[in-house]
This record gives C-alpha cells, structure tokens and sequence, in this order.
C-alpha cells in the first residue's frame, strides 16, 4: 500500500516558523501588583484586580523586573535593543480578554534581528517583545467538543509574556522542536523563566508547503507536541494538493487524541486587528547606561561557559555543570583534581539533590564536604564504592564527612570492630581461608569481598591487611 505520509528527505518547500511566548520571572503581574506566582490549587479569579480583570477606569502600570528579565533575554538572543519601543493595543474580541484588546508591543519591539544557534543551525529571530496573556478558558468536560458552556479564570490574565518570533527558516518539524529546547534550556539558565512553573512556554507554529498558504497551529504548550502538530499539517496539506484542493489560509489547533489539527478560524491579517498606540503607557525609554547594568549582572552565558570548561574537564561534564547550575558550586572547590570533581558533582551529588528534591548543590551539600569526601578518596582512606554510600547520608542525613566516616557504612554496626567481622567471615569461610593459607591468593580476595560487601568505610588494602594479620595469628 502507498503511504501518503510526507517523505522527510522530500522537497516540498515546507517552511515553518515560530510565535514563542514564555511567561517571565517576575512575583507580580504586568500591569498591576497581582500575584505571579499562584499555587497549583489556587482557586479561580483568586488573585485579580481591577487592571487584570479589565474594568472601566482602570490603568496599568508597567512591572520594572519584566523589562529587565525581557532586556536579559535579548542581549543573550543577539537581538537589536531599541532603547525606544513602546506599547499598542491589538484589538480583538474572543470571551478571554475582557477589554477587547491586548496590550502588547507591535510597530516598534523591544528587539529585533537576533539569533540562537541550534547544533550547526543558526535560527534568525525576526522580533522580540513584551505583552499580557488573555485569561483561561476552562470547559468543564474537558474540552470545548464536550462543554456546553464555558468559564473564565482571571488568574492568568496580565501575566508578563515574552514573545520571540523565527523567520520561516525551520526546515522539519525535529528542527522546530530542537530549536524550541535549545530557547527554553538557555531562558530557563538565565533565570528568564521558571522552568518548574507550568506551561512556562507555548508556542504557534505558522507552517506552509510549496503551492499553500500559511497555516498558523495555535497553543501548542509542549517540545513533542510540536513536532507532531507539524508533521500531522504537513500531512494534511500534502493530501490536499494531491486531491487538486486549495489550502487556505487558516488558524487551527492541535488535538492530542486524534494527531490532527482542528479548524479554529479563518486566519486573520494584522490589519484586522486595528492596532493602536497604548494610550495609557508612555513610551518604553532605555538609556545605553542601563542595557550595560543589565548585560553586567547577566552570568556568563552557557556557549561561553560550556566553551572555557572544556579545556578542563571532559566534555560530557561542561553542559551538565552549566544547564543544572552547578558551576558556581563546581568553581568554589578546593579539589585539585577537576576530572573527579566534574564526575561526583554532576553524578551522585547531582542524583542526590534530585532524589531529596534539593535545588540548590550548595545546601544539599557545602562544598567544603564535598572536598574532605573527595580527598579521602584521592588519599586511598575510603573507596568510591564507601564514597556513593556517604554521599547519600551526608545530603539525606545532613551529616557532615567526619561524622558519617566515624559511624561507619554498610550493614555492620558501628560498635562491631574490625577484627570481629574478620573472624565472623573467616569462620563462614574455612575453605577460603585453607585455600589462602596453601598459597592461593584469590581466596583472599574472595574473602575481602565478603567483608566489604558489608562494611564500606574501609579501603581494600586496610582490608587485606587486617585478613592477613588474623590468618597468621589464628593457630
């Protein structure tokens, strides 16, 4: 049978570009002191105002930290900062924006012309701005196919948005999808968005073939949605050209349950949309002095970082300690061998702040321990396999090294000397011991791994030593 799904290796023109809103950083909201940062079980229009829920008379005041948090993101995205854009209104009526239109900037962003690279591929970025998110439609079945009515959530109306938008330059679906990671790995390092939050990033995705118009996919709110939502319009545009149809140009939306996209509207063109200069917000002017003071207190971004670490640890480490925030934590040491330091820190501390649900590698662990743990290690007093064992009591247990070494490890108690499990595993094992004592010297190592198999804390040699001095004293 034929297959009318799309050959990725076709060349069908296939152009896709990207709208990304991500929801900036800040406690408060845009244009008004409501909380951003609601509980997930937050009750519906808990935290709104007049200014959020879009009353007669209300006026809004822009949020500081927004602005900053949107200047960071497009010094790090290589965008043109126009120290004077401003605001517009983009009118339109659906029931989530209660005023009739949304605040946003339109004739002149706050950047333009930037860039991300993506493995090899360079993304142009055609603009960057600020504007308010509408409030949540909620359906009360599920979905707006099994509701017959719907309510609104205030909660989400003027939260800060940040809207990044590509040139058509994504050539596949798995390219819009990378380059969404990558935009979302390097906002959520820069501490632009909260990569814990939910639904921190949404994106429409504007997609055509050779011989179509431009189809616009709205709302899509996950990296592998994305990429299906494209190849599932990609497919359905190429079925329409094969059967002589015209494609339309359309606004849709993506249905996870069926892999299709569901007609929402025709699409409109920006001049339906009647955009006005925002009255009530003066002009946003930077100064050059203040673009500088925000690019100062911006960390080194990851390339740069990743860059600089790869002349000292092995590569596989570099993106680990720069993407999970622990190269601060990695700088502070005082452990002369990075190759070590890199492993444990980006291995089991790394797996013991996510298992204790620490954020922070400095409060799961300070690093002065963590150095006095590797030292031990580099000084043949413990094991690794000791090591992995004190590491999960020191960052559960809030232990410090001195304290988890002197209590030992393992099955055996902490009053249990030495030379008693010696003799324990010696009598268990008398045919080792005979097999030892006529010159066979893997039976001491089989007697050794019987003893560290439950005490830890000590190293192997300490071990061999004690067998030793037992078996010679033993009749």
């Amino acid at each position: 049978m034929t297959s009318l799904a799309p050959n990725p290796m076709e060349d069908d023109g296939l152009k896709i570009g990207l709208e990304t809103h991500v929801t900036l950083n800040t406690k408060t909201k845009l244009f008004c002191g409501c909380s951003a940062k609601n509980p997930a079980d937050a009750k519906p229009n808990q935290f709104t105002c007049e200014t959020c829920l879009g009353l007669p008379g209300s006026k809004p005041r822009l949020n500081a930290k927004a602005v900053e948090l949107a200047v960071r993101a497009a010094q790090a995205l290589g965008f043109d900062i126009d120290l004077d854009s401003r605001f517009a209104r983009k009118t339109y009526y659906y029931p989530d924006l209660s005023k009739d239109f949304q605040i946003t900037q339109y004739d002149r962003p706050l950047g333009l012309r930037g860039k991300l690279k993506v493995g090899e591929k360079e993304v142009d970025l055609t603009r960057l701005h600020i504007e308010e998110d509408p409030a949540q439609i909620v359906y009360p079945h599920g979905n707006m196919a099994n509701s017959t009515y719907s309510l609104l959530d205030y909660n989400r109306s003027g939260m800060p948005l940040l809207e990044i938008v590509t040139e058509p330059c994504l050539k596949s679906p798995q390219e819009a999808k990378a380059y969404l990671e990558e935009l979302f790995r390097l906002l959520a390092y820069l501490g632009v968005i909260d990569a814990k939050a939910e639904r921190v990033m949404k994106s429409d995705a504007n997609i055509s073939i050779r011989g179509g118009e431009r189809v616009e996919i709205k709302n899509i709110t996950s990296f592998a949605a994305v990429e299906k939502a494209l190849t599932s319009e990609r497919f359905r545009q190429k079925k329409l050209l094969q059967a002589g149809k015209v494609i339309e140009r359309q606004t849709r939306l993506y249905s996870e349950e069926t892999d299709t996209t569901l007609l929402m509207r025709t699409k409109e063109q920006e001049e339906d949309y009647g955009y006005i200069v925002e009255p009530d917000l003066p002009p946003l002017t930077l100064t050059s002095e203040y673009v500088e003071r925000v690019r100062a207190g911006t960390k080194e971004l990851p390339d740069r970082a990743i860059a600089r670490l790869q002349s000292v640890v092995p590569a596989q480490y570099a993106p680990v300690l720069v993407y999970q925030n622990l190269l601060p934590y990695f700088e502070s040491s005082q452990t002369a061998d990075k190759n070590l330091l890199a492993r444990w820190t980006t291995g089991y501390l790394l797996k013991a702040m996510n298992y204790n649900g620490i954020d922070s590698p400095q409060a799961a662990l300070p690093i002065a321990e963590l150095d006095a743990l590797l030292f031990a290690i580099q000084s043949g007093k413990i094991t690794e396999r000791a090591a992995m064992e004190y590491i999960k009591r020191m960052v559960t247990e809030k232990k410090a090294f001195a304290t988890v070494m002197q209590e030992g490890s393992g099955s055996v108690p902490a009053d249990e000397g030495v030379d008693t499990l010696v003799a324990k595993i010696m009598a268990e094992n008398e045919k080792a011991v005979a097999e030892y004592r006529a010159g066979k010297a893997k039976s001491l190592e089989f007697l050794v791994g019987q003893f560290l198999r439950q005490n830890l804390g000590m190293h192997p040699n300490d071990v061999r030593e004690a067998f030793r001095r037992k078996i010679e004293q033993a009749p």
